[in-house]
């Protein structure tokens, strides 16, 4: 299992949109994915779990993933919230 902490995109945090995106990245790798914010962890897969995390601009986002590709999606993720180009 590999971990990384980044903190929720500016300047809306982990709305409908972004959680959406996130979750369209999560879906696309074989890993299971799970993120916690605000003490309540939630599926990646899941937007409606994504959204209820209720994590505003800054809030800190443990991402927690396990299996094949945790690495390949931890840096798509990473990528993503950070606004930093796929390599």
């Amino acid at each position: 299992m590999k971990e990384a902490v980044w903190n929720a995109p500016e300047p809306t945090g982990l709305h409908a949109r972004t959680a959406g995106l996130l979750m369209k990245i999560v879906m696309g790798y074989k890993a299971r994915v799970d993120v916690s914010a605000n003490g309540r962890t939630a599926d990646g897969r899941s937007l409606l779990g994504l959204m209820g995390l209720g994590a505003s601009a800054g809030t800190p986002l443990t991402i927690r993933a396990e299996g094949p590709e945790e690495e390949q999606v931890l840096s798509a993720i990473g990528a993503f919230l950070t606004g930093s180009p796929l390599s």
